[in-house]
């Protein structure tokens, strides 16, 4: 069965947009384009850090943050924590980005200096590492921490399962998470991301999206605002290091608002091309600027990219049809075939424009809808107005041959073979039982018989389907032989659709011979009767002679002149 042609089209796009879907998807590149649009479109200046951030850099070697020996390293966050509570005006919030073991060894100092934040009005949170080794939500994942600190001595804490790439941060504002108690399930709890509950109060936080995205500005704007604890026992050969650890914060203290405690260079944790606190700090700038001024939504919500992706679509078609149709009568004959080019280039491009446009009024309103893909659905849907197109110009073109009178068309054949070329079988049938006895036929001149079977007749390099159409324009037998797959093959549908059109006007006749009868189309079957070559063992013979009553009915005799 045959589809319109519209529907074929529409089927071809969807079969080429799915694929190109799956292969995009599954490399990460429509994301990553996305990204960089994404970052493009904004149209404003990169983001700056909040003049509020301070972020300490505690660094420390390998031996110094083994879990089961944490005595050394916990003692230098809670000299830190203590020199933050120390300034005279000390910060709203503190944020430790470091997770803390089940191990109580050395936990006191800690806790301790927390609860000397927490007396000067100081809200303390803490990082939760949620995920197991392969980046799953683990189970029980609050096993692994200090139960005692994380539930009882902090004011909150929250995961930092932040993802990072091409320029723009993307995280869960919530994340579901097991809760055991005594080995006893006792269903999900949400976990908030630590930048959220760190950043918004609860009226905020339930009005923001699920996901958030953010992009990001130079981390050289936070060179300034890291306070660096190094390695070392002390600032200088003579100063102890909390000595050392209290100068430099009161240094930087004048105007802090949010301190983010962690490491730069050793986050054990972090996996991600920027280090981890200051991509925290990243986002608690941008949620602290109190107008969501970064998009806000995933960049893979399905249904928007389908939406787009068919709004892309139809620009696209609509456009080119307009203008190929609207230009089609302005522009002489010759030159179609580049109108159509033309005309698909500036459609693609007309659609191009509209899916910006939709992204910079979706970003407008605080969202941030994916483009690559359905920008890619546009280019398909191009290519195939550009295919249609130039089909349109061939069979255009065939239709004014077909209105020429036929004094003005030479014959060039006498019989056109119609066969599909596969099974093998069928061709080598075609060429001993139909081709072969047909070589054998004279015309009233004695000349053999023109025949056209293109397993001989069309050279290569040629353009084949023009070939066929001027073969069929100018023969005076049409013999299709009917076959299992015959009526499957589209060039064989396209040789006995315009075989019939010319035997309708009568330029041709059409000589039908059935392998199979089966799958013959019904309006075939009425028309005209076929040789049955299973039924008829003679069919040959029948065939050679109705072929030359045609022959000998239309070629001219020759005038012998004395």
């Amino acid at each position: 069965m045959k589809l319109p042609s519209w529907l074929g089209y529409i089927v071809a796009f969807i079969l080429a947009a799915a694929l190109s879907a799956i292969a995009g998807g599954s490399t990460g590149l429509w994301q990553a384009i996305d990204h960089h649009v994404f970052t493009a479109l904004r149209g404003d200046q990169p983001p700056q850090p909040d003049p509020g951030i301070r972020i300490v850099d505690i660094e420390y070697s390998a031996q110094l943050r083994l879990a089961d020996r944490p005595e050394q390293f916990r003692a230098r966050i809670a000299s830190v924590l203590q020199a933050i509570a120390g300034v005279p005006q000390p910060p709203r919030i503190v944020l430790i980005d470091i997770w803390f073991s089940n191990n109580a060894a050395g936990i006191e100092p800690v806790i301790a200096a927390i609860d000397g934040l927490r007396t000067r009005g100081v809200r303390v949170f803490v990082a939760v590492n949620a995920t197991g080794r392969h980046g799953a939500i683990s189970a029980d994942p609050m096993a692994a921490h200090q139960r005692a600190l994380y539930a009882d001595n902090v004011d909150g804490y929250g995961h930092t399962i932040l993802e990072y790439a091409f320029g723009v941060l993307r995280y869960q504002r919530e994340l579901a998470v097991p809760q055991i108690v005594n080995g006893q399930y006792l269903g999900q709890i949400p976990l908030m991301a630590l930048p959220v509950i760190a950043s918004l109060d609860a009226q905020q936080v339930a009005g923001t999206p699920q996901t958030l995205v953010i992009a990001l500005g130079d981390d050289r704007g936070f060179e300034s605002k890291t306070i660096r604890v190094a390695s070392g026992e002390g600032d200088g050969a003579q100063m102890p290091l909390a000595t050392a650890i209290q100068a430099q914060i009161a240094r930087a203290s004048a105007g802090a608002t949010h301190y983010i405690v962690g490491s730069l260079a050793q986050d054990s944790d972090n996996a991600l091309a920027r280090p981890g606190p200051l991509l925290l700090a990243w986002a608690v700038t941008d949620l602290l600027s109190g107008k969501f001024g970064s998009a806000r939504a995933p960049l893979n919500q399905p249904w928007v990219t389908v939406l787009l992706a068919v709004l892309a679509a139809l620009v696209t078609s609509v456009g080119f049809i307009a203008g190929f149709h609207g230009l089609r009568a302005r522009v002489a004959a010759p030159h179609w075939r580049i109108l159509t080019f033309g005309a698909a280039l500036a459609a693609l491009l007309l659609a191009v424009v509209a899916i910006a446009g939709a992204q910079v009024i979706v970003m407008a309103g605080g969202q941030v809808a994916p483009v690559a893909w359905p920008i890619t659905c546009a280019v398909i849907a191009g290519g195939l107005a550009l295919r249609w197109g130039l089909h349109w110009i061939s069979d255009r073109q065939t239709s004014t041959n077909l209105t020429q009178s036929s004094e003005e068309l030479a014959i060039a054949y006498d019989v056109f073979v119609s066969y599909a070329h596969d099974p093998t079988e069928n061709r080598e049938w075609v060429r001993d039982r139909v081709v072969k006895p047909l070589t054998g036929l004279r015309n009233p001149h004695g000349q053999p018989l023109k025949i056209f079977f293109d397993e001989r007749s069309i050279k290569v390099g040629r353009q084949w389907k023009r070939e066929i159409e001027l073969a069929l324009l100018g023969t005076r037998c049409f013999v299709p032989i009917y076959s299992d797959s015959y009526f499957e093959r589209p060039y064989c549908r396209e040789e006995i659709e315009l075989a019939d059109q010319l035997r309708i006007e009568g330029r041709l006749t059409m000589l039908p011979v059935a392998r199979v009868t089966e799958r013959i189309p019904e309006r075939y079957l009425r028309k005209m009767q076929y040789l049955d070559t299973r039924a008829d063992t003679d069919f040959a013979a029948k065939l050679l002679d109705a072929v030359a009553t045609v022959v000998r009915e239309t070629v001219v005799p020759k005038t012998i002149t004395r």
